[in-house]
């Protein structure tokens, strides 16, 4: 009886034995891994981290200076164009006479037709037509004929279509020449007719 009760109980008691061992190494193993880090793994991962958010913010600083930068570049650039776009929309051409005549010549007609289409589409404009002539002649007679000059190319604008209230004249006789020279070259480029739009300012245009 005793020899069966101990056959019994070996096998059990080996299986009792398995399993605690069993037990006692996931204990253990379960120990380890629930072992706190150490103080150079977290300074490490502090440092990454820091690294990292360092990172991010410098890439999201350097996104947002050249978003600066294309956004002021965008801006000028359009500046420019809008300034570009007002001069030459007050860019209107000389009139050129024969010497000592104050009346259109032929060739000098288209010039002023551009011109007052382009006043017309500039109701805002207003213009002093300003009369000149070259160098010969008296400082009175040539105040005279200036002014003949640009009486003349006002008339032909109105005649356009051009608001007559909008344009004014003076003339500066040979005061302010084009062109400095003493020949008929010069003489020719000295008789004629300039436009300034002086209304509205070129700043307060669009």
């Amino acid at each position: 009886m005793k020899r069966s009760l101990w056959k019994i109980a070996t096998p059990i008691a080996l299986t009792l034995a398995v399993v605690w061992v069993v037990v006692l190494m996931g204990c253990g193993t379960a120990q380890q891994v629930a072992k706190p880090p150490t103080q150079q793994e977290l300074e490490a991962e502090r440092r990454a981290k820091a690294e990292a958010e360092a990172k991010a913010r410098a890439e999201a600083e350097a996104r947002a200076k050249a978003e600066a930068e294309a956004k002021a570049r965008a801006e000028a650039k359009a500046k420019a164009e809008a300034e570009a776009r007002a001069r030459e929309a007050r860019t209107l051409e000389n009139v050129y006479f024969d010497y000592d005549r104050y009346s259109i010549r032929d060739d000098q007609q288209p010039a002023l037709t551009r011109n007052a289409e382009k006043m017309k589409s500039h109701p805002e404009f207003k213009v002093t037509i300003e009369g000149h002539c070259d160098e010969r002649g008296t400082v009175e007679y040539n105040l005279a004929l200036g002014q003949r000059r640009a009486e003349s190319a006002r008339g032909f604008l109105a005649k356009m279509g051009v608001d007559f209230s909008k344009l004014t004249t003076i003339s500066y006789g040979k005061e302010r020449p084009l062109d400095p020279g003493h020949n008929e070259e010069a003489w020719a480029k000295n008789r004629r007719v300039a436009f300034v739009v002086i209304e509205p300012p070129l700043s307060s245009m669009p």
